[in-house]
């Protein structure tokens, strides 16, 4: 997580010091996606999990 942090804030400054709108465009929509990317590892970990302790597969 701490690697995303400190590139959602590096994407977060390059947004706000960017002034072609394009480019500015670009570091929000990677800002979306690592945000998004997090959840779905999270979500991958919390099903590995789920099914590893589940009782029907004991």
């Amino acid at each position: 997580m701490e690697n995303n942090e400190w590139l959602l804030e590096q994407l977060q400054k390059f947004a706000k010091t960017e002034p072609d709108f394009p480019d500015r465009c670009l570091f929000e929509a990677a800002q979306r996606m690592v945000v998004e990317q997090a959840k779905r590892i999270q979500q991958a970990n919390d099903e590995l999990d789920g099914r590893i302790w589940s009782p029907d597969k004991w």
